[in-house]
């Protein structure tokens, strides 16, 4: 955090200090809020994250796996449990939306 906030500084100078005096730093105050100068956007969040999403859930399953292969010694044991069918559900949606990514039927405004 401390990292972060050097970095803003640095970048920022003056425009993040005042922001951050405005801002509390963990507990939101709904006092300031602002409308978003943009509406929220369901396919922007689709084509910007879907490698996130993927990568979180084949890496939990991963990490059941070895757990798994290091207590077991089973190296070729499936679990079908939750982790997997997460890991196989995000992944196969993560390949449809690169292929609509692809064939430019996911189209956004860059903003």
């Amino acid at each position: 955090m401390y990292a972060e906030e050097n970095f803003l500084i640095l970048k920022f100078s003056n425009a993040y200090l005042n922001w951050a005096s405005r801002t509390p730093a963990f507990i939101p105050s709904l006092q300031n809020y602002k409308s978003p100068k943009y509406s929220f956007s369901l396919k922007k969040v689709l084509k910007k994250e879907k490698n996130g999403l993927a990568a979180i859930f084949l890496i939990f399953w991963l990490f059941q796996w070895s757990e798994n292969v290091i207590t077991q010694r089973k190296i070729f044991q499936l679990n079908l449990d939750f982790w997997f069918y997460a890991a196989l559900v995000s992944s196969i949606l993560y390949i449809i939306l690169k292929i609509l990514k692809k064939k430019k039927l996911l189209q956004t405004i860059n903003r």
